[in-house]
């Protein structure tokens, strides 16, 4: 049996951050949701958005540029 992933706070604040900034590289959204501008927390935070299926990715020139998949914009709606 799968597991559903937990969706934390700070994946919402990722997700959302995307969802206003489509296309955006992850830098800006780990310094967003990392606690103080961390990057690493904030990364990390990211990367678990991106395996729960919430945020996809495209890779240009060394860059992601992420977008919000329909299970992110359906965690926004039920305000998960």
């Amino acid at each position: 049996m799968a597991r559903t992933p937990r969706i934390g706070p700070r994946m919402m604040e990722a997700v959302a951050f995307v969802a206003h900034h489509e296309g955006c590289p992850i830098l800006p959204v780990a310094e967003a949701v990392g606690p103080n501008g961390s990057r690493n927390y904030g990364y990390r935070t990211v990367h678990r958005a991106i395996n729960a299926g919430l945020l996809d990715y495209t890779i240009s020139s060394s860059t992601y540029a992420l977008t919000v998949t329909d299970a992110g914009y359906r965690a926004i709606a039920r305000g998960a």
